[in-house]
């Protein structure tokens, strides 16, 4: 197993956190917007400074590890999106949501995604079980592989692989239950 930069060393303090993490979060990044509508108002770029902006001001102050760090950033972009989503839904900005199945789209590549209708199901699948949902937020919102997933978590890839593909059919039916 080859380690990143980022865990080889372990910085503590926040900002190097994520000068190490900048290049993967704006991968990430970019797969969160390439799962949206083509002419969104926001880039890559925006968003991981967004989410620096966000943890800087209200983020842990130390991170214990890897996982620590990563889920963090997953729950803060969440937010961002989903704050964001919430803003341009506004019945003053126009409204008229756009609900998306998870059978349609399935999850790692959601057209024009339901935040607001998908952070809700992530409540739900929180109370109901809060090892399925750290993995699918990090798969869903922090893009990682289930590789990644296991090795942040220390887990192993039949586990990931597994709880993942529970934590998805949790969500899809969730979200069907929603709908209708």
């Amino acid at each position: 197993m080859c380690l990143t930069k980022t865990e080889r060393t372990k910085p503590e303090d926040p900002s190097e956190w994520m000068r190490q993490a900048y290049p993967e979060l704006r991968r990430i990044a970019a797969q969160q917007f390439h799962r949206e509508r083509s002419h969104h108002t926001w880039q890559p770029t925006e968003l991981v400074h967004e989410v620096f902006l966000r943890l800087s001001k209200c983020g842990p102050e130390k991170y214990a590890n890897r996982a620590h760090f990563f889920a963090a950033v997953a729950r803060a972009m969440r937010r961002t999106l989903i704050e964001h989503a919430r803003k341009r839904h506004a019945k003053k900005r126009g409204g008229a949501w756009h609900k998306v199945s998870l059978d349609e789209a399935d999850l790692v590549g959601i057209n024009v995604p339901d935040f607001v209708a998908l952070d809700a199901a992530f409540e739900r699948l929180y109370v109901f079980d809060a090892r399925l949902h750290q993995i699918a937020e990090l798969r869903v919102f922090a893009g990682l592989s289930t590789h990644e997933i296991a090795i942040t978590l220390k887990r192993g890839n039949s586990t990931v692989r597994r709880d993942w593909s529970i934590a998805k059919t949790w969500l899809q039916r969730d979200l069907e239950d929603c709908r209708q």
